[in-house]
């Protein structure tokens, strides 16, 4: 008799199946239960460890012994003529049926509660004007036990966002209109169909006080299939790769036209200091929450002791200068309700300004960014030409970068070019069907250049879709 024959009138197969999937299962929940228990991540490891070396004794234990009618007894004392192996193997695979049945049911349930993508719903793709390669970044959920990681999942969310929009030929929805879906039940294909886009990014992060986890998905939005995902379980030291991870793996599964060493710049998030990132990030967030609060001024001076922290830490991290520049440029306009923080003069606040772009022009690790933020110097010097100039060859670069477009606008308004303005304005409109940002942008400049009845109805129009958006009811 074979080697495989015996193996399988002993059971020995059936056996390792149904070890396998409980094996499994009890990982599963072990993980699910441990982990909201806030429990180290050595018990987790222990349980895993266990399981595996039960796994070839279990196997031995099915080719050494039978169970009788009498009980467990060896194999070798059995006759075959009175064996009930056959009857046993019915047994172990009706056990194997049911098993199963669990392990699909937590994949079901999994799916459905801990941060993966719902069912498509086919019937909401009904009308739209979607890009072939564009996406969507949606805000990831923070499903730590202590709820207190949404800095973290909102930054690596903004980052990737603002990392994508480095690709030329990739249309990525404005921030303002994928984080408005923050927290929402919608399936991912109705969302795709307001944000007009093909493809939705979502994921989700735990974290434990050394450890990270982040779960991703790449959805395309006309059928619910996932292009990409990937799970991160790393320490937290490695928050800086999984970023770069991500947004270069996103770019490369939409087949961007960009070569490796173009992806590859894209995907830097210029430190490679943790501490240096995190208080990167911490800012990012409290700058957006300004924006949506009464309060905004006191928050984007804390915002603005983030984006210090980070660049103290790392003298060569540019883009924290950047934004602490973009503190002080919005201290030097007095049209804005969230200045006033500093009690400097205009002067010193000039000063301030111009040693924080100039660090993060010296330090920009590709021309793009330099360019961008050598634009930014000249229109806060009045040096009106020369910036628009500097914009234009900006967005040639980055053609999808909608808030510098709008920083572009300023200039033209400022050189009352109202034929280039028109452009603009009409780019907006087209896109502002699906966009949020480019809707607000438009109605924010298009009623002083145009006929302000057209503007009013574009803006009762998109307050139909966003009914809750402060800039458009504004």
């Amino acid at each position: 008799m074979s080697l495989f024959t015996e193996l399988k009138r002993r059971n020995v197969f059936r056996v390792g199946i149904a070890y396998a999937i409980t094996g499994w299962l009890l990982a599963q929940v072990a993980d699910v239960f441990l982990e909201n228990f806030g429990a180290p991540d050595w018990v987790i490891k222990t349980i895993l460890l266990a399981i595996l070396i039960g796994f070839p004794v279990a196997l031995l234990f099915a080719w050494a012994f039978e169970l009788t009618p009498e009980g467990i007894k060896p194999e070798k004392e059995i006759d075959r003529e009175t064996s009930i192996t056959p009857k046993t193997g019915r047994k172990l695979d009706r056990a194997i049926i049911v098993l199963l049945a669990l392990g699909l049911g937590y994949f079901a349930w999994e799916s459905r509660f801990s941060g993966r993508a719902p069912e498509p719903e086919p019937e909401t793709m009904e009308t739209t004007a979607e890009v072939a390669k564009s996406i969507a970044v949606l805000p990831f959920a923070d499903l730590s036990q202590a709820q207190d990681q949404g800095w973290f999942a909102d930054g690596l969310a903004e980052e990737i966002l603002n990392a994508l929009v480095r690709v030329p030929d990739l249309q990525v929805s404005a921030r303002t209109s994928s984080f408005a879906y923050k927290g929402t039940d919608k399936p991912i294909t109705q969302i795709a169909v307001e944000l007009g886009v093909e493809h939705v990014l979502e994921g989700s992060i735990r974290s434990s006080s050394d450890r990270i986890r982040v779960t991703a998905q790449l959805i395309r939005a006309s059928d619910g299939f996932h292009l990409w995902s990937e799970n991160y379980d790393r320490d937290v030291d490695d928050m800086i790769s999984i970023q770069e991870d991500l947004a270069l793996s996103i770019a490369t599964a939409l087949e961007t036209t960009m070569d490796p060493e173009a992806l590859a710049e894209m995907a830097q998030v210029g430190t490679r200091s943790i501490e240096a990132y995190q208080s990167y990030l911490r800012g990012l967030q409290l700058k957006q929450e300004a924006l949506s609060t009464s309060e905004g001024t006191e928050i984007f001076e804390q915002a603005y002791a983030q984006f210090e922290k980070a660049r103290a830490i790392d003298p060569g991290f540019a883009e924290a200068h950047v934004q602490a520049a973009n503190y002080w440029k919005v201290e030097l306009s007095p049209t804005r309700t969230d200045t006033g923080s500093s009690g400097l003069p205009p002067m010193e606040m000039l000063r301030e300004y111009h040693e924080s772009i100039g660090l993060g022009i010296q330090n920009a690790s590709n021309e793009a960014d330099r360019v961008r933020s050598l634009a930014d110097r000249a229109m806060v010097d009045l040096r009106l030409n020369e910036s628009r100039r500097l914009f234009d060859q900006y967005l040639e670069l980055r053609p999808n970068d909608e808030p510098t477009r709008f920083e572009l606008v300023s200039v033209l308004a400022m050189l009352e070019d109202k034929a280039s303005l028109r452009e603009i304005l009409a780019h907006w409109k087209t896109k502002g069907e699906t966009d949020n940002y480019s809707a607000n942008a438009y109605i924010n400049e298009a009623y002083r250049i145009i006929d302000p009845s057209e503007a009013a109805d574009f803006g009762l129009k998109s307050l139909q879709r966003w009914p809750n958006t402060t800039g458009l009811v504004y």
